[in-house]
């Protein structure tokens, strides 16, 4: 498990690894490298807050979030906005 956290930002993990929230955060900004700083920032602060929701809900894999879990996490937002 360790080795799955130990790799590079821009290495693909194994098909039988599962892919820890954090790893997943890293590995989408790492795509979006080409877009504007202002974005990535935007990224880097909703998907913080995404992951900090999840480890408080015993999340830490990507695998361990379920469509039911996002919905939850949208509805413990303080904001409510016209887009939900």
């Amino acid at each position: 498990m360790q080795e799955a956290h130990a790799r590079t930002i821009g290495e693909q993990p194994k098909a039988a690894e599962p892919v820890s929230l954090e790893r997943a955060v890293q590995m989408f900004i790492t795509k979006k490298s080409g877009k504007l700083k202002e974005a990535k920032r935007k990224y880097w602060y909703a998907l913080d807050r995404l992951k900090v929701w999840a480890v408080r809900n015993g999340r830490h894999y990507l695998t361990d979030l379920t469509e039911s879990d996002l919905e939850r996490y949208r509805a413990s937002w303080g904001l409510k906005s016209n887009h939900a």
